[in-house]
């Protein structure tokens, strides 16, 4: 076996792509599981680091736009889609609990059938008609057109999450249109960016060498409790002015008290912002009858004249206001309506913020994309981010954040699937802070035992995997803060909930045994590798937590059973380049994937790496793990895999690539083996290839060096969700829009080696792709802004820009290539002089400043960095 250490000629070059020693490794054959060379084109391997083009959506290549639907609503705000061609589809903004597709989510049908757009036979409650019409009058002619696929040939679509942009052209108007599209979504700003509305930004633009005049018209439904079709007569459809807009009010006259709280009952609108519209008409017919015949339309407009070469922009916002849904067990209403009275109040507030908002989103939108990562990485890794947008994620009314797995399938923000979502604790850490205290050891605690019960409400019971990362969330959530406060006052609970791990390790050696309930919903029996290594983490987590709490005995207690974990689970479970599982000769009757080839068997060094704690696993046997899992694992077809091979769902089309759960290489263990007396759904995961997994596993892969792996992992995921068959916005597990798929986020923070730890005031980088000329965004506790290095022969330089709120700093950790020594350094936040000392250890370098730096929006430290 080629060894994973030559993954590249140079930490975070390209050069590796190019390699043909690497690609030889890429493309080694699989042995008996896969049974086939990897087969890689030399043309995609070399791609795969590139910066390319943002991609564009045609309808000639995405099936006439048929899948495509970016979310465009607030966070917890409810569900709604942005199709290709700008119309909006999917209204699951009504508490009215559609599932995205007609079939049993069990059955995987939710990635195999996905909806599309134009099925005639969506549920009446998710179809609204919405829309956009041109008049154009230029040289006494006349040209009226829809803007939609229907009146436009011409359609490009870039949907680069939160915003999407549609362009529309055709050669015998004199006009072109670009449409934004977009929900507030601004970094640390959680409320902001938890609005229901979203922003429908229209520039027309003359092309012609004469003045046009051009009517931009839109118009809405009223769709309050129209999947009620009895109740559509008592709809009230009015035109009201606004403090700075026009708002085409949608309510229901005289509703009684049951349908005042009724989960479909509320308001919505239309707003035009800026003078009064020229265009105001409450009611129109409807389209269609599968659109509501009677239900009214109304429309709003405004006329426009436009010079050669001018341009102009119309801003229409959608707002909503829906707050009553029933969940069982904790059915509450939605957050926005303890500081929203009715939709046009949300109108009144997105108008008087309007700069900021649209400003700040655009911000965040140019700085995320303004980056040396390629295109195509940037793209996929903030694809699922857009789940805390779908009906997936919620904002409850007393503000706590609620998540089913996937929208409407299985309940309780459970653990041991959103501890892989490194997304939300990045960008809103005041959400996951809110969720660590409020839930995991609030609602779900047992103070008897420290068990956080793994969906809270909904199951009280201990799951391994959900309880250690959990804790090391928690620690998260500690790095992400301001100060230590977060852990101090919850430290007496944090330190309890590690009571069930230390109950598992009775001989304090480092590796549990027992029962062990995990993310594949069943307990697994033994001494399994993937369960004790994320035990390991969580230990470096309580010993490092313990430390700040002045707990030294704990501290003390924590790293003595991680060390002795760091020797004996490589020594007890790592077998021909892998990590397995030795099975309980008591239970051979329970699951177990025993000596097969496991996706997440290093997890919990994965899980070291994303919050900057010492290893947990040697260096040599985790990246023979991970080869192993590459060369086990991934496939890029699947169909010589999965033909004849019935337990399991599909997530994957046979032509298609991806990361298997896992494979039974060896020939003492077998998918019977494993399956052991346990059903075929529960063994049926073995067989599957699934998103946050496969995230999960290239992040690591990139802390290890091994980055091409890695990218041609995150590509096969793409390349399942590029705009032909689905939806590129919806990753799928069981249940669309699935939590685990946020684990994208994590790729990102390995790709840039982005360690932080807003207490100590200390950030780091060390980029793992495109390193010497490398540039991407990041998010601190209390701002966000971009970091950007080149590097030559006896020279490193780096910039780090503070774009919104600010950043404080007492160390800055940068890496320097192979071989550089430096100590003269250079350091100036734009102009002005710092002193700092500089601190060398192999390829980390460490700036300590002489005085604590605060670094405000808009200010830039420069760093220089040469040899003697």
């Amino acid at each position: 076996m080629p060894s994973p250490s030559t993954a590249h000629p140079a930490p975070g070059s390209t050069e590796a792509f190019n390699d043909p020693a690497t690609l030889a490794r890429l493309n080694i054959e699989a042995g008996p599981s896969v049974p086939t060379v990897k087969a890689l084109d030399p043309a995609w391997v070399r791609a795969l680091p590139l910066r390319g083009e943002p991609k564009i959506y045609t309808r000639e290549t995405s099936a006439g736009f048929a899948y495509l639907g970016m979310p465009v609503g607030g966070i917890g705000c409810g569900q709604l889609y942005l199709g290709g061609d700008g119309r909006l589809w999917w209204w699951d903004i009504f508490n009215t609990f559609v599932p995205q597709t007609d079939f049993p989510n069990e059955q995987g049908l939710a990635f195999t059938q996905p909806p599309r757009r134009d099925n005639p036979d969506l549920p009446l409650s998710v179809r609204l008609e919405q829309g956009f019409s041109l008049k154009v009058s230029s040289s006494g002619k006349t040209w009226e057109r829809s803007l939609d696929s229907e009146g436009f040939r011409d359609i490009r679509f870039e949907g680069s999450y939160p915003v999407g942009t549609v362009a529309y052209r055709d050669d015998q108007l004199p006009v072109e249109v670009r449409l934004q599209a977009f929900s507030p979504f601004i970094p640390l700003q959680l409320d902001d960016s938890s609005l229901p509305a979203t922003m429908l930004r229209h520039t027309l633009r003359n092309t012609s060498a004469g003045e046009i005049e051009v009517t931009l018209t839109g118009r809405l439904q009223n769709g309050v409790m129209h999947h009620e079709p009895a109740l559509v007569d008592h709809l009230d459809h009015t035109i009201v002015a606004g403090r700075g807009f026009t708002f085409l009010f949608c309510a229901r006259s005289d509703p009684g008290e049951a349908e005042r709280t009724a989960p479909g009952h509320g308001t919505m609108g239309l707003a035009l912002l800026g003078p009064a519209a020229e265009v105001a008409v409450e009611r129109l017919p409807a389209a269609t009858e599968s659109a509501g015949a009677r239900a009214p339309v109304g429309a709003l407009g405004r006329t426009l004249r436009l010079a050669p070469g001018e341009s102009a922009t119309v801003d229409f916002v959608l707002a909503w206001h829906f707050p009553h849904f029933v969940m069982p067990k904790i059915g509450r209403d939605r957050e926005y309506a303890r500081r929203f009275a009715d939709a046009r109040a949300v109108a009144q507030y997105v108008t008087d913020h309007h700069a900021r908002l649209v400003g700040d989103t655009l911000l965040w939108s140019r700085t995320w994309n303004d980056s040396s990562l390629p295109h195509w990485l940037l793209d996929q890794v903030f694809a699922a981010v857009a789940g805390l947008a779908s009906s997936t994620s919620y904002r409850l009314g007393d503000g706590r954040f609620y998540a089913y797995e996937g929208v409407y399938a299985c309940p309780g923000t459970c653990t041991h699937v959103y501890h892989y979502n490194q997304a939300a604790g990045r960008l809103f850490p005041e959400l996951e802070r809110d969720l660590r205290e409020t839930v995991d050891l609030g609602v779900a605690f047992d103070p008897a035992t420290g068990v956080m019960g793994f969906r809270a409400e909904y199951d009280r019971e201990f799951a391994v995997d959900g309880q250690a990362g959990t804790l090391l969330r928690v620690y998260r959530e500690h790095l992400t803060s301001p100060d230590d406060r977060f852990l101090k006052r919850n430290w007496p609970r944090i330190k309890q909930a590690f009571t069930p791990l230390l109950a598992l390790d009775p001989e304090g050696d480092g590796i549990l045994e027992g029962a062990q309930m995990n993310t594949l919903d069943k307990p697994w029996h033994g001494r399994i590798a993937w369960l004790s290594g994320l035990y390991l983490a969580a230990l470096r987590a309580g010993e490092a937590m313990a430390t700040i709490c002045d707990d030294p005995a704990f501290a003390a207690r924590c790293r003595d059973i991680a060390e002795k974990g760091y020797a004996n689970l490589p020594r007890e479970l790592f077998e021909g380049g892998y990590f397995i599982n030795r099975v309980d000769p008591a239970r051979p009757e329970t699951i177990n994937s025993g000596t097969g080839c496991h996706i997440d068997q290093v997890l919990g060094q994965s899980w070291a790496f994303q919050v900057g704690l010492p290893r947990v696993l040697p260096p040599p046997e985790t990246r023979s793990a991970l080869y192993s899992i590459w060369k086990y694992n991934f496939t890029s077809k699947m169909a010589p895999y999965r033909d004849g091979r019935a337990p399991g769902r599909w997530y994957a089309d046979k032509d298609q690539g991806g990361l298997l759960l896992c494979t039974f290489p060896r020939p003492d263990w077998s998918y019977d083996k494993a399956k052991g007396k346990g059903p075929d759904w529960a063994a049926g995961y073995f067989n599957e290839v699934m998103t946050g997994f496969e995230h999960q596993v290239a992040a690591h892969m990139l802390w290890e060096g091994l980055a091409p792996e890695a990218l041609a992992i995150e590509r096969a995921i793409a390349e399942r969700y590029q705009g032909d068959r689905r939806n590129p916005w919806n990753e799928i597990e069981n249940g669309s829009h699935y939590g685990r798929a946020m684990a994208s986020y994590g790729v990102f923070l390995a790709a840039c080696g982005f360690h932080y730890d807003g207490p100590r005031r200390h950030l780091g980088f060390a980029p793992k792709i495109n390193a010497a000329d490398f540039k991407a965004a990041f998010t601190a506790a209390e701002g966000w802004g971009s970091f950007a290095q080149q590097s030559a022969a006896g020279r490193l330089d780096a910039r780090l820009k503070v774009v919104r709120g600010r950043l404080l700093l007492k160390t800055f950790a940068l890496a320097a290539p192979p071989s550089e020594r430096f100590s003269v350094i250079k350091l100036h936040v734009d102009g002005s002089p710092v002193a700092a000392a500089l601190a060398q250890d192999g390829e980390q370098l460490r700036l300590t400043f002489a005085c604590d730096l605060e670094l405000s929006a808009g200010q830039t430290l420069f760093v220089t960095l040469t040899r003697p």
